[in-house]
């Protein structure tokens, strides 16, 4: 559902899948944020959405309003599929520092199929380091708050990245990386996890990209969302019912940007300069960007008109 790409794929142990949450081109400015949200309603993994620039395991994905970002969420409800095999909700979204993705899913299958819901959701922003000089490491924290759960052979997985490199595309190019995976049956079952870090490299006064993503599916047999077909999640066809839940809605949060110097000494004084005007410390994320003028009128008159449509109702 998400392929990772690199210029160095061949120094990764991992075989890691393009992102094709947002045609927004991470290129076009020092930041990005993504949300994409879909399903598996019986297609074949690697032969599902054929003309897709990514993985083929999907029968759908519904990319955020907002070029690709911002709130975004689908259900059996919401699609334009009429698949009464499967009842499902699947929302993500995202902020700089924050991440938010969860699916869930009930199956009743008469005959061998697979059911699949999964979110994602990426952030991607620049950030200098001052304070120092030369070389030094910087030692990248977040919080991962989430359940996985199954009943009557259902399943549930997630995957959570952090990358730090001076290439802008979206995880493209030479990068330093940490990916976290888990799932409730498969390799991957295990204590989920209540950190994720990366141990990074960096030098002072040069502007480096940092992006976090997260994922999470569920429904029937489900061990990895990026293992099999080259970068499609694995799943196993059943039948009967069950269900499945890998909700990451909680949050995925950056707790601690802390750098040293290149002796190992910790510089208590550096300062982050952010492409998106987010405020971070080395506790993480401080502060959201302020909105632009424009986009503040927009917020504030878009609140007035919702607040005016609830005092009708009442």
């Amino acid at each position: 559902m998400l392929r990772l790409q690199s210029s160095l794929l061949w120094t990764l142990t991992l075989s890691l899948v393009c992102v094709v949450i947002s045609s927004q081109s991470a290129n076009a400015t020092p930041y990005a944020l993504g949300t994409q949200v879909g399903a598996n309603l019986g297609c074949v993994p690697a032969t599902c959405q054929p003309d897709h620039s990514g993985d083929h395991d999907a029968d759908f994905t519904i990319l955020g309003p907002d070029n690709g970002a911002g709130y975004v969420s689908v259900s059996d409800l919401t699609d334009t599929y009429s698949d009464t095999a499967f009842t499902y909700f699947a929302q993500a979204n995202a902020a700089f520092g924050t991440l938010h993705a969860g699916a869930s899913g009930n199956y009743d299958l008469s005959s061998a199929s697979t059911r699949d819901a999964y979110a994602a959701a990426y952030v991607q922003e620049q950030l200098t380091i001052t304070g120092g000089t030369g070389k030094g490491t910087l030692d990248i924290s977040t919080v991962v708050d989430g359940v996985l759960q199954a009943t009557g052979g259902g399943g549930g997985a997630m995957f959570a990245i952090i990358t730090w490199g001076q290439t802008p595309g979206i995880l493209e190019g030479p990068l330093q990386f940490v990916l976290y995976q888990n799932a409730t049956s498969g390799t991957h079952a295990g204590p989920l996890p209540s950190t994720v870090s990366l141990h990074a490299n960096f030098d002072w006064d040069t502007p480096y990209y940092l992006t976090l993503f997260l994922a999470a599916g569920a429904g029937t047999p489900l061990s990895s969302l990026i293992d099999c077909n080259g970068g499609d999640a694995c799943l196993t066809p059943t039948t009967g019912t069950g269900s499945g839940t890998a909700d990451f809605y909680n949050t995925m949060l950056l707790t601690g940007l802390v750098p040293r110097d290149a002796n190992g000494n910790l510089v208590t004084n550096a300062q982050f300069s952010s492409g998106s005007g987010a405020t971070y410390s080395l506790d993480g994320i401080v502060a959201q960007p302020v909105p632009e003028p424009g986009s503040l009128l927009l917020l504030v008159t878009g609140g007035m008109a919702l607040a005016h449509k609830r005092r009708r109702r009442i």
